[in-house]
């Protein structure tokens, strides 16, 4: 197909030509605000520190099992709740659902949840990211193990391709460090 003369031009004086943009890589985590209380919460209900786990609203929790991720709202689920569901967080009831955020990082995926739903207490707020503090082992989709670093947020599934990224179900949460 023919290429405009203008087009050419505008291209010309564009600085780098006419290339398609570079995407935005985020390496670390957006900046989270804890909420006011949550403090109250975490001690009420015994979430202390690491070694949280919660699964994606709706999901198993699996070793194999995958979801689809992007930007945007996202609801884990603490506990088994009519064979659904895996993890723990504190003493926080089984059925309690975790309202956050996701950010898609270059090869990790940043999760902050700062409500809980809490089942016969209500809405509470908490300070909780997705996070690693040991070298993890995950299952991809199909069947093979892969390291997963230490640090904030967890891996995306090496099958992840931009526009398709996934991560498996059960989510690591822990507290950020260095929050009022």
């Amino acid at each position: 197909m023919p290429v405009k003369p203008a087009a050419v031009a505008v291209c010309a004086l564009l600085d780098g030509g006419c290339t398609a943009p570079a995407s935005q890589v985020r390496t670390e985590p957006p900046a989270i605000t804890c909420p006011q209380d949550w403090r109250e919460t975490h001690k009420r209900f015994n979430v202390t520190g690491r070694d949280h786990t919660a699964t994606v609203k709706g999901y198993k929790g699996e070793p194999r099992e995958v979801v689809r991720v992007k930007d945007g709202p996202v609801t884990l689920q603490v506990g088994k709740v009519g064979g659904v569901g895996f993890g723990y967080v504190g003493n926080l009831p089984a059925g309690t659902l975790l309202l956050g955020q996701w950010q898609l990082g270059d090869d990790r995926l940043f999760g902050t949840f700062t409500e809980a739903k809490i089942p016969g207490v209500g809405t509470l707020p908490v300070c909780l990211v997705a996070g690693l503090e040991i070298v993890t082992i995950y299952v991809d989709e199909h069947g093979k193990r892969f390291d997963c670093p230490p640090g904030l947020g967890v891996c995306l599934d090496p099958g992840s391709t931009p526009g398709n990224a996934k991560t498996p179900t059960r989510i690591f949460l822990e507290e950020p460090v260095g929050q009022p």
